[in-house]
Order: C-alpha cells, then sequence, then structure tokens
C-alpha cells in the first residue's frame, strides 16, 4: 500500500485521506504493516531537488537497516521486556550509554550521524 514515504521528513505527501504535511519522522516499509502482513522490504527515496538536498547515504543505510532488522529507532526500558538484544538501532549502533535511557530523546539523526562516524555510510 505504501502510504507513508520517507518523504515525509521533507515534503507533504498525497496520503489515502489527501495531502500529509511533513512530520519528521522518517519511516521504512518495516515499521508500517504490509497489507499481506509479510515482512516489508521497501525505502522510497523522493526525488526532487528539494528532498535530496537532505539525503545523504547515511539516511538511506539508517532506513535499510529498520527493514534488515525490524528495529524501532528506541525503545525505553519499560518497552523492552522480552525483548532480545539489541533492542533497537540506536543500541544497536552503539549510541546508548545508559541502558533503556534515549541518549537524544526526540530525534534520530544520531543514529544516521553514527554510520557515517564508523564509515559504514559517506557523507555525500
Amino acid at each position: 500500500m505504501k502510504k507513508v514515504p520517507v518523504c515525509a521528513l521533507f515534503l507533504p505527501f498525497r496520503g489515502p485521506n489527501g495531502t500529509v504535511p511533513p512530520t519528521g519522522l522518517v519511516t521504512a516499509a518495516s515499521q508500517i504493516t504490509p497489507p499481506t502482513n509479510g515482512p516489508a522490504t521497501d525505502v522510497y527515496i523522493h526525488t526532487s531537488a528539494k528532498a535530496l538536498k537532505f539525503l545523504t547515504q547515511g539516511t538511506i543505510l539508517h532506513e535499510v537497516l529498520h527493514n534488515l532488522t525490524g528495529l524501532e529507532d528506541f525503545l525505553d526500558l519499560d518497552e523492552r521486556t522480552g525483548v532480545q538484544p539489541p533492542f533497537d538501532l540506536k543500541t544497536l549502533v552503539g549510541i546508548e550509554t545508559s541502558p533503556g535511557v534515549d541518549p537524544k530523546p526526540g530525534t534520530t539523526i544520531d543514529i544516521t550521524k553514527q554510520l557515517e562516524v564508523k564509515g559504514c555510510a559517506g557523507t555525500n
């Protein structure tokens, strides 16, 4: 169904109920439920000049990691019950300093930046 494109961070998009403004959240297909309930593997990239100037290799890898691992960006300590490490992408890339405490609450750019710092992705 592809209702939530990655470009939603940068540009309004047309959803099933009309135009949706940018939310500040990037979403990989693995973070939504595909209509077949099977695994999602897609990452969508808007090719407008406005969106592309913010797109980096780190952003693409960040979204691909959601699909490859099925992990969310961050899980608080109370959300980790029954979940085995790595609990989330922040734990996976090694930026969680205290268990269950988000090192940069409200943002996930730290994941992307860590992928660049560790040489997993270029900065463009």
